[in-house]
């Protein structure tokens, strides 16, 4: 991205430490004097194991470290001794332009958990490798030359719930930025743009105005703390099909903020998924953020040449197996015109789907709750997410109905997916269904018979879904890494052939 008035970024080479054993580390290394003259050099963002410093492991449903938690232990010694840790060091200055505001770090995605300084005192902590964290650092500059210091464990307590089946790496993998804002700037704000072509804004504190501008970048509208909701004539609708893109302008004193957004209804109808009044077929993938080069580390030109490839080969919808992607990842979508079912950063495969399951433990409920709020909260502006998906391969439990009731909360606009707990979520959901048993649910659906029960979802511990009355998605089948994707015209010609039957996604868009 190019960098504005007041972004920055703090991409490029910082200076780099590692070792295998937490208590080797770097000590006092966040000192203003420290000497790193020493250290090696790291590119941020990237993956350290790309670089030398370790080595990627692929895993499915096992964790690369002991089952033990909260605590972290070799998976192959079971000694706590091996949990790499990265150091990192940058310089950084502040332009004169940010005199009086605020000034903020924010982090894209650190695998997994880190320790952050500035000029020699804590900024913070944060886990959730997934999502952005922000730090106020205001307090902590000097003129000049400033000093950030980041210490990056591979595994945390938090690790126990980032078990996908993927490669994995660590380190600082998505990008670094410095942005300013006043003191009575705009912190966040919620958009709310239906069919009928109602635009809502909320979430500001104070006077604000906002100017809405069509792709034409004609003004269309004008909204403000007094008329927060307004209802155009006419507009152009997004959809998959038709990604038309409104521009929205929001002032607040000398803070201005702009954010792409869409006209859009979603709502089920009996047993249909419809947008913008149509019934909708979700032909899909489930996209890791994966990259034969950078490993996690993605591109923009990577991230436009997969979502062109998908617009190309009549790809409609993306679920984020199993984790928020780069926040402009959902741009993108929104830009393209791509579905997407929008999946939090939850995963506990490694303690399955019974009684042992991670929704389950009721230590594990805040965890989950907050990673699903979080992913709410940071994307839904975003016109093209259509489901919001508590996670995957996870014990359902009240862990996932408290996340459930959460997001529900912050956004009734969407529907919830969470393929191990039909009973509760909005559509019924399963993976890897036969041929047959996906007819059958087709009839069922359609209401000519009852709805059937997989045998061995029942016993590895699904709420398997007794109704006729939700839409049913596969959000995982026609198994891809191979040779592999047999019986996928049987699969779409059962799809197309009943109402019911809303599509599903490949596992998965590239074999990584």
């Amino acid at each position: 991205e190019p960098e504005m008035p007041y972004v920055k970024s703090v991409n490029g080479i910082w200076k780099f430490a590692w070792t295998g054993d937490p208590m080797a580390r770097e000590m006092d290394f966040w000192e203003v004097a420290y000497d790193d003259t020493r250290w090696f050099e790291m590119a941020v963002p990237s993956c350290v194991e790309l670089n030398g410093f370790g080595v990627p492991i692929y895993a499915n449903s096992d964790y690369p470290h002991e089952k033990c938690y909260p605590f972290i232990r070799d998976g192959i010694t079971g000694e706590a001794n091996y949990n790499p840790v990265s150091s990192y060091r940058k310089r950084f200055t502040i332009p004169e332009s940010w005199k009086d505001r605020k000034v903020i770090l924010r982090f894209e995605g650190v695998y997994s958990a880190y320790y952050v300084w500035v000029n020699g005192r804590k900024a913070g902590y944060a886990e959730d490798s997934c999502l952005p964290s922000e730090f106020d650092i205001t307090a902590l500059l000097i003129p000049g030359e400033n000093v950030l210091a980041v210490e990056v464990y591979r595994w945390c307590d938090g690790s126990y719930l980032e078990d996908q089946d993927m490669t994995r790496y660590s380190g600082i993998y998505r990008d670094v930025s410095l942005w300013a804002m006043p003191d009575d700037g705009i912190w966040d704000f919620t958009v709310k743009a239906g069919a009928d072509g109602t635009i809502e804004v909320s979430g500001i504190d104070g006077e604000w105005t906002g100017t809405l501008y069509d792709a034409q970048r004609q003004k269309v509208a004008e909204l403000s703390n007094d008329s927060s909701r307004q209802t155009l004539r006419q507009v152009a609708l997004w959809s998959a099909e038709t990604p038309y893109l409104y521009t929205l302008v929001l002032k607040k004193g000398s803070d201005i903020r702009m954010k792409r957004i869409g006209f859009k209804s979603q709502r089920i109808d009996g047993n249909r998924v419809l947008v913008n009044g149509l019934p909708v077929k979700f032909k899909g993938v489930n996209r890791h953020e994966t990259s034969p080069v950078g490993g996690r580390t993605v591109t923009v030109a990577e991230m436009v040449r997969d979502i062109e490839l998908m617009k190309r080969y009549n790809i409609n919808t993306v679920r984020t197996a199993h984790y928020p992607n780069h926040r402009l990842w959902y741009d993108l979508c929104d830009r393209y015109g791509i579905y997407v079912v929008a999946e939090a950063n939850v995963e506990g495969h490694g303690y399955w789907y019974g009684k042992e399951g991670l929704g389950n433990q009721p230590e594990w409920y805040p965890v989950i709750v907050e990673r699903n709020a979080r992913q709410a909260i940071f994307y839904r502006n975003n016109p093209s997410i259509v489901f919001w998906s508590m996670g995957n391969e996870t014990g359902h439990g009240d862990g996932f109905r408290q996340a459930m009731a959460e997001v529900r909360r912050l956004d009734p606009t969407r529907f919830v997916h969470f393929e191990r707990g039909n009973r509760d979520a909005d559509i019924d959901s399963t993976m890897y269904p036969f041929v047959d048993w996906l007819e059958e649910r087709g009839k069922a659906g359609d209401g000519l018979r009852e709805a059937p029960e997989l045998e061995w979802e029942i016993r590895h511990g699904y709420d398997n879904p007794q109704t006729k009355g939700k839409p049913y998605f596969s959000c995982e089948y026609a198994h891809a890494m191979g040779n592999a994707m047999g019986n996928f015209a049987e699969y779409w010609d059962v799809f197309y052939a009943h109402e019911s039957l809303s599509g599903g996604c490949i596992w998965d868009w590239a074999d990584q």
